[in-house]
């Protein structure tokens, strides 16, 4: 790995100061700490530049563990074992200089583009934005599809289906995002049906 490494930014849309948000889903799901998630935030919304999310710039930040630990509220030992999971988990990348020191380099008028980051790069978790996005989707529809099937929906809405939990492999044939959002749409639109007006 490199100082200078790039990405290919953020999908159209999504702004950084939401990325993490979003994919807070996918990120509890892969076992991420909620201190580790609050970090993410911050470096998005606080620690990093919009011009710093266009294709093929650097994205990252070299605040000192000192600072970080004091904005964040907690000791430097829990920045570093934040960062190091991170790391682990294959979202971040740290390259300090071999004294252990951070530190940055920005050039340009204006918009001062980042040219070297000795600290904590961000692409590569800005690389996995559309799988991640996308994986917290899937938690989404995950987590509110049964709800609807709760008995207490189910009596409300005077049908019976069968439970998605009684349902053996209830998502076993979907491929795609996309197939499993018709699914759910389909289930929910023919529930919901009994509080739409009839024509």
């Amino acid at each position: 790995m490199s100082a200078a490494l790039s990405h290919c930014s953020l999908p159209v849309g999504i702004r950084r100061s939401r990325f993490i948000g979003l994919i807070r889903p996918a990120l509890k799901a892969g076992g991420l700490k909620t201190s580790a998630i609050r970090y993410l935030a911050e470096a998005f919304d606080k620690w990093t530049r919009d011009q710093d999310y266009a294709p093929g710039r650097i994205c990252g930040f070299w605040h000192q563990v000192s600072g970080l630990a004091e904005e964040l509220t907690c000791t430097e030992r829990t920045v570093h074992s934040i960062e190091r999971d991170l790391e682990d988990a294959q979202l971040v990348s740290r390259h300090p200089k071999a004294n252990g020191r951070r530190d940055g380099l920005r050039d340009g008028e204006g918009e001062k583009t980042l040219r070297k980051v000795f600290g904590i790069n961000l692409a590569p978790i800005i690389e996995q934005a559309a799988e991640l996005l996308a994986e917290a989707e899937v938690k989404r529809w995950l987590f509110t599809t049964p709800v609807l099937f709760d008995p207490v929906h189910v009596g409300n809405i005077k049908c019976n289906p069968r439970g998605i939990g009684d349902t053996p492999n209830p998502f076993g044939d979907v491929r795609d995002l996309d197939q499993l959002r018709r699914c759910c749409a389909g289930g929910i639109a023919l529930h919901l049906e009994a509080f739409l007006p009839q024509p």
